[in-house]
C-alpha cells in the first residue's frame, strides 16, 4: 500500500498528513519533496469533503 492510498482511506492519516512539515513527510516516508507536497494537497483536498 502507498502512501496516496493510506491517505485515501485513513481521515487520521488526512489529518497527520496535511498538520506535518513537508520536509518530515519526504524524510519519513521516504518519497521526493515534489511527491511530500502532492500528498499533502491531496490530503488537505480529500479533507474538504
Amino acid at each position: 500500500m502507498d502512501l496516496m492510498e493510506i491517505v485515501r482511506e485513513n481521515p487520521n492519516a488526512r489529518k497527520i498528513i496535511v498538520e506535518m512539515n513537508l520536509a518530515d513527510i519526504a524524510s519519513k516516508y521516504g518519497v521526493s519533496f515534489s511527491d511530500a507536497r502532492k500528498v499533502q494537497n491531496y490530503a488537505f483536498l480529500l479533507g474538504c469533503k
